[in-house]
């Protein structure tokens, strides 16, 4: 299905570089989120195309739910999922460099690449800044390898 995705200027090379290879138009314009969804909002009311918000539209996040059916299959039950995500749930709060610490760890430790989005909601549990119950079973979920490993 041919697509367009509209991206910064920030936006990592390896993740445009995975978007051009399954055949994706890419458009890096603005600095901001703000700015490049406002170009792609332009476009769509040019072209009459579909819109599809990466995560902040509820048919995106319905199929991104069904993470919920795998770790019910996966596991033999979970108390609390850790996720990175916007509005609509308990948050807890990490800093820029205790998600950048998570990043490393997961990187050295487990060769996991995540982008810092993705680390922090395992920041969240690495620093204490959530303390599960001693009985609690976590699931943590390290997703967005839209990342260059060089930068860990």
């Amino acid at each position: 299905m041919p697509s367009t995705v509209f991206v910064p200027l920030t936006a990592p090379a390896v993740k445009v570089a995975a978007l051009g290879k399954v055949g994706a138009a890419v458009v890096q314009e603005g600095t901001e989120y703000v700015d490049t969804y406002q170009r792609a909002m332009d476009f769509v009311a040019a072209s009459g195309a579909l819109y599809c918000h990466a995560y902040d539209q509820p048919e995106i996040a319905a199929g991104a739910g069904t993470i919920g059916l795998e770790l019910e299959e996966q596991l033999d039950g979970v108390d609390t999922v850790l996720v990175a995500v916007r509005t609509g749930v308990k948050s807890v709060l990490v800093s820029n460099e205790q998600i950048a610490a998570a990043r490393i760890f997961l990187w050295e430790d487990y060769r996991i690449v995540l982008e810092n989005g993705a680390a922090a909601a395992y920041a969240a549990l690495q620093t204490g800044a959530y303390v599960p119950r001693s009985d609690e079973r976590v699931a943590v979920i390290l997703c967005g390898a839209n990342t260059d490993p060089a930068g860990l």
